[in-house]
């Protein structure tokens, strides 16, 4: 296998049945780690249904995930509540809450013994439901300072936190590679830097196929040097504390922001 940062090592499959795989696997270029999902239809010829490589963790990809039937029901039990209660569009939180309850009361999770087997079948039930890739359920520990940026790690550094590629092609255009949005403050200097090597262009490729998402605060920031003047860019919705939260561009950016006379 072969993803952004060089070929794919496996080190530890899980079958979740004859015709679907999960596989962990490290990047041999910087020794990150990622986690691939392969589905065939079950009817021949098996055209290969999903296919995706998303980032991981150490702790999820060699861990002993082994889990009993009681630890299956509390998590759906939980989900649900969530769902019901949390879930930012109430009618949607419903629907996925019943079908859960549905699928549980019918047996669809009862002989599921591997934790990652398990969010993965409840992720890839969910999803039809909502069509909500930001929703997804993840088997391991989730840090208790969640929302505070994680520290910069070498391999941030290796991949220029994100910044993959920034470089002045012909004509005068800029172009920016953007592989991830870093919120550390690193993040934050290799944003200021890329935009300042190309703040005399007379156009920008932002290129972001390759991305994986990131912080919202870096998405800001990057905002900010588009426009001169204050700019609404876009809102959050809380539902648990019915409140909005609507996010401006800043003036107080490092380095100047881009000219309005550059088409992006």
């Amino acid at each position: 296998m072969y993803m952004v940062g060089g070929i794919l090592t496996p080190i530890r499959f899980i079958q979740i049945s004859d015709y679907e795989i999960i596989v962990f696997a490290q990047t041999t270029k910087q020794n990150r780690l990622a986690k691939a999902h392969f589905k065939v239809d079950i009817e021949y010829p098996h055209h290969l249904l999903v296919y995706t490589i998303t980032p991981t963790t150490q702790e999820e990809a060699l861990q002993i995930s082994s889990i009993d039937l009681q630890i299956v029901n509390n998590t759906i039990d939980s989900l649900i509540v969530i769902l019901r209660e949390n879930y930012v569009d109430p009618e949607k939180g419903k629907i996925m809450a019943d079908s859960l309850n549905h699928y549980k009361s019918a047996g669809r999770y009862s002989g599921i013994t591997d934790g990652s087997v398990l969010s993965l079948r409840l992720t890839n039930d969910l999803w039809p439901l909502c069509h909500d890739k930001h929703l997804s359920v993840t088997y391991g520990k989730i840090s208790e300072e969640d929302n505070t940026p994680a520290p910069a790690s070498e391999n941030d550094s290796a991949n220029n936190y994100g910044f993959h590629s920034i470089k002045v092609l012909e004509n005068n255009i800029g172009y920016i590679r953007i592989d991830e949005f870093n919120g550390t403050d690193k993040g934050k200097e290799a944003a200021a830097k890329a935009f300042e090597s190309v703040s005399d262009c007379d156009a920008i490729i932002f290129d972001l196929r390759y991305n994986i998402g990131g912080s919202p605060k870096l998405v800001n920031l990057l905002y900010s040097y588009l426009f001169s003047e204050p700019t609404y860019v876009g809102s959050r919705y809380d539902r648990i504390k019915n409140d909005t939260i609507d996010f401006w561009t800043h003036t107080d950016i490092p380095g100047r922001p881009i000219g309005a006379n550059v088409a992006f």
